[in-house]
């Protein structure tokens, strides 16, 4: 069987690290898996493009990382920054990461818009390194196994640190007749996969409704602001929802305080 330059290429890497003193060191599934990856290297991955890349590393275990990415990913990552795939690899060696996480975590990380948003990080402000970055995130989540809140969280973090607000929900909300079409119609979306707002809930919405015909601007101002404000530190629909819904409620004495008052069973 013919061998092709970049399975030459791993073979090389791989006596360099058997002979290096260091060798009993290595996590053991880690360097099987690399043998792995030797064995089964695909064809296709652009040579030129590879060993460009491959000179961006120095320590031969995060060398023989990025091999065995690339053996799992093919071409997919030689079309990311060069610097930012060896800081990666860096990471994951330095993390001791199961080879089984390789993808998941690559994957994820080389996404938009996550890539585009850490690269843009670095760029900007001199504090944080993509390792810095790739450690908070891989320290504080599972990416094999991410919940759409956690995603939501992370794009919320990654946002702040360009001083940026990341929007879920409320992305565009002009005035409060658009945060009513967009709770109203995300709460039918919901519930057509499960009953989860309830009659009482479409009640509470629809007083934004009422609220729009007040004359009092700045208390339309202030609800506006404090609906908008509920994604702050919430990270899934269903909560920030039930957080507007909490603040629409408590607004309805302050739009109508004498309706309420003249409607109470104990009003004179």
């Amino acid at each position: 069987m013919l061998v092709s330059q970049l399975q030459f290429y791993g073979y090389q890497l791989k006596n360099e690290l058997i002979s290096h003193e260091d060798f009993t060191t290595i996590n053991p599934f880690i360097f099987k898996d690399f043998c792995n990856a030797i064995a089964n290297f695909p064809q296709d991955i652009d040579t030129q493009k590879f060993l460009e890349y491959a000179d961006y590393f120095y320590d031969t275990l995060d060398k023989a990382i990025f091999f065995t990415l690339v053996s799992k990913m093919g071409n997919k990552i030689l079309t990311k920054d060069p610097y930012y795939i060896s800081e990666l690899c860096i990471t994951i060696s330095m993390k001791n990461t199961s080879p089984q996480k390789y993808e998941a975590i690559t994957d994820f990380l080389i996404t938009e818009p996550i890539y585009s948003l850490i690269i843009n990080i670095c760029q900007e402000n001199m504090a944080y390194g993509f390792i810095t970055i790739f450690e908070i995130i891989l320290n504080t989540f599972d990416l094999t196994n991410l919940s759409p809140k956690e995603n939501n969280q992370i794009l919320k973090v990654l946002n702040r640190l360009l001083f940026k607000d990341y929007r879920i929900l409320l992305a565009t909300p002009n005035n409060l007749e658009n945060i009513y079409n967009i709770l109203y119609k995300k709460m039918l979306e919901i519930n057509k996969h499960e009953l989860f707002f309830i009659d009482k809930d479409f009640q509470t919405v629809n007083l934004l409704r009422n609220y729009l015909n007040s004359p009092d601007e700045k208390l339309k101002n202030s609800l506006l602001n404090e609906l908008i404000a509920s994604e702050n530190e919430n990270y899934d629909f269903k909560t920030i929802i039930n957080r507007c819904l909490q603040i629409i409620n408590e607004y309805n004495s302050k739009f109508f305080p004498l309706t309420l008052l003249k409607g109470s069973k104990y009003g004179k």
